[in-house]
């Protein structure tokens, strides 16, 4: 991974009634709305019929999350979700736009993933 430095746009708090947790093994959480997109590993464990690989990385919003899926970290490393919970309850949430790289670093215990603006898209 190359990072780089970058410039906010906007950081703007709104409250949002319904929400995910993304929890770790650790029990570390990573709050988001059910839109935001971030980097994930899917399907590392299958293999098609002639024996290749159908591992991909993509960004997924948070809604679209399969337990089975991986957080990937600054150093490209997958990470284990261990569980994913729907909140229904107000908390206050950020919106973030980086520009020009249109992603970011978030703090998931002691570890850094990396997560996308999610506007426009």
């Amino acid at each position: 991974m190359v990072s780089s430095s970058a410039e906010v746009v906007l950081n703007q708090g709104d409250y949002y009634y319904d929400h995910y947790e993304i929890i770790d093994a650790e029990n570390n959480v990573i709050k988001a709305t059910h839109e935001h997109p971030l980097l994930i590993q899917r399907y590392h464990d299958e293999v098609d019929v002639d024996g290749t690989s159908r591992m991909i990385y993509r960004w997924a919003r948070v809604r679209e999350l399969l337990a089975t899926d991986k957080l990937i970290t600054i150093d490209g490393t997958p990470i284990d979700i261990h569980s994913i919970r729907k909140v229904v309850g107000e908390d206050i949430f950020y919106s973030l736009n980086v520009e020009v790289t249109d992603s970011y670093i978030v703090r998931w215990g002691d570890k850094m993933v990396i997560a996308h603006n999610g506007v426009g898209k």
